[in-house]
């Protein structure tokens, strides 16, 4: 479980074999070794088999003690043909993300989660982590200083905005961006590389349904292996 302060809960599954992977992924977010801060996570020989969305909340509960007004997950759910979304966000306390998923349950073993405290617009549904865009899902910590440029900008190729936040922006860059880059994690790069501001995110999309890119500048980002025999799950 990745566990920072003023970062929302995301959780990772990983093997054994990706423990060196990850402290390597660590120490280069925190040296800024790698470009603008961002890492690309992937597994494709040792594929996550437990449903995401206990270990999501598990950990989301654990970082009630930091305050916060919303929650939610987003969840890939692999297909024969393609992956897609299962998005479920609430406002209120994370009783209420529970009881949204129990109503809409997901067994997806790749996902994100997040607890916000409003900055950017009132505690809402809207306005609660994840933002999607086009199959990408985001998760994010910080303040985005140009957000109002960067939203006038996406509105006028076309996003539309349906929160009041700055996230939703970094969700739409990196949509805009998988137009020109087959890989996520150089669209996560190009979309960064226009951001001004501190963040501490992580991207998913149904393109790359194995990949999980995380970026971070001026805020904390922590990497860690989950280990599910010793967890309990």
């Amino acid at each position: 479980l990745h566990r920072a302060p003023k970062l929302g809960g995301i959780a990772i599954e990983l093997g054994e074999a990706r423990r060196e992977v990850c402290e390597r992924l660590c120490e280069c977010l925190v040296e800024d070794k790698v470009a603008r801060g961002t890492a690309r996570l992937d597994w494709t020989t040792e594929a996550a088999v437990a449903p995401a969305a206990p270990l999501l909340l598990e950990g989301l509960a654990k970082l009630e003690y930091r305050g916060y007004d919303s929650a939610g997950v987003a969840i890939l759910e692999r297909h024969e043909a393609a992956s897609t979304t299962h998005r479920v966000r609430a406002a209120g306390k994370i009783v209420q993300l529970v009881t949204a998923l129990q109503s809409s349950p997901t067994t997806g073993t790749h996902g994100i989660g997040h607890t916000r405290w409003a900055t950017h617009g009132g505690p809402t549904q809207d306005n609660a982590h994840p933002h999607f865009s086009a199959g990408v899902s985001v998760v994010h910590n910080g303040i985005i200083e140009n957000h109002a440029a960067l939203r006038a900008g996406l509105s006028e190729d076309g996003f539309e905005f349906k929160s009041e936040t700055d996230t939703e922006v970094i969700a739409h860059l990196v949509a805009r961006a998988l137009k020109e880059h087959s890989s996520l994690h150089e669209a996560v790069q190009a979309s960064v590389a226009q951001m001004q501001g501190a963040w501490a995110l992580c991207v998913i999309s149904e393109r790359h349904p194995e990949e999980i890119v995380v970026a971070r500048h001026a805020s904390p980002l922590l990497i860690g292996p989950y280990d599910a025999e010793t967890s309990g799950h």
